[in-house]
């Protein structure tokens, strides 16, 4: 069994803006342990509207972070503990790696959880209809001197040991992307055992902490 941390700040991850994730491979599959989105980037873009000086702040549609397990490979299954664990996930199920994944949370997550996902993607719109269309296409504050400048904000506003790599920096997912993703998804009840692959018996119990929450218990067959 191994376990490994994938999130991109420093300490291992757990910061409100830059949550932790983690890989777990065990008996030769490999299990994602919740996809949260990374927010950080959020920190160096101009809110709207804004009238006057952004005060060196980016004035553009924002770009967020790729979640780390998109270059960890493909997945077997992802393991979701809350609504917040799986606001990331968008972004990968439409990736090659992760075209079979199965993806297990509680009910009640999995509903707050698209919720959620819908609400940043129209608070994302309000960027859209100020500055425009998003594309894939870099924009011009990605190239060169003022992307340096970008990771040195960030660096100072929340995190430390982010690489500059524009290519981790996408667009925000779509509905459509929610809504392919939540094909993928399991809904599971509470002390419901799940089997996986004819392998493992997966079991989720309520945490106590927030609607949803949940830990898992992973038993060999």
């Amino acid at each position: 069994m191994k376990l490994t941390c994938l999130s991109a700040s420093g300490g291992g991850g757990g910061s409100y803006y830059s949550p932790a994730s983690h890989l777990l491979e065990l008996e030769g599959f490999r299990f994602l342990l919740d996809c949260p989105i990374d927010l950080s980037a959020l920190a160096v873009f101009a809110p709207v509207p804004l009238a006057g000086d952004a005060g060196g702040l980016i004035r553009a549609v924002p770009r967020y972070w790729l979640p780390a397990a998109a270059k960890a490979g493909g997945v077997d299954a992802v393991i979701v503990s809350s609504a917040t664990g799986m606001l990331g996930l968008p972004f990968l199920t439409g990736l090659p790696g992760f075209a079979n994944t199965k993806v297990y949370v509680t009910e009640v997550a999995a509903k707050i959880g698209k919720l959620m996902m819908e609400e940043l993607v129209e608070m994302h719109c309000e960027f859209v209809r100020y500055y425009g269309s998003d594309t894939d296409v870099s924009p011009k504050w990605m190239e060169g001197k003022e992307f340096n400048e970008l990771m040195s904000m960030l660096q100072k506003a929340v995190i430390e040991d982010k690489e500059n790599d524009s290519a981790s920096l996408v667009p925000l997912y779509s509905l459509g992307n929610i809504e392919d993703c939540m094909h993928k998804v399991q809904p599971v009840k509470y002390a419901e055992e799940v089997c996986f692959n004819g392998i493992f018996m997966l079991k989720a119990s309520s945490s106590g902490l927030e609607l949803g929450n949940s830990t898992w218990a992973i038993k060999a067959l």
